[in-house]
């Protein structure tokens, strides 16, 4: 969610029962250590795609509280 400021919408209720994850491919982690070597660490990295959606549950199920 974004930070609290003017228009901003902070703050979801309603059905989120009815929101759907979808994953999108695996997680991936690669392990680097050729630049941390210098420092004496080992450095990771990883990434995941996931997208969602609200699932039709009637009208308007999920509401946003907007800043003014």
């Amino acid at each position: 969610m974004s930070q609290i400021a003017t228009t901003n919408k902070t703050v979801l209720f309603g059905r989120l029962d009815k929101y759907a994850v979808r994953r999108a491919g695996a997680m991936t982690v690669l392990k680097l250590t050729e630049r941390a070597i210098d420092f004496g660490q080992v450095w990771f990295v990883g990434w995941i795609r996931r997208d969602g959606a609200l699932l039709d549950a009637g009208s308007h199920p999920v509401k946003a509280l907007q800043q003014a």
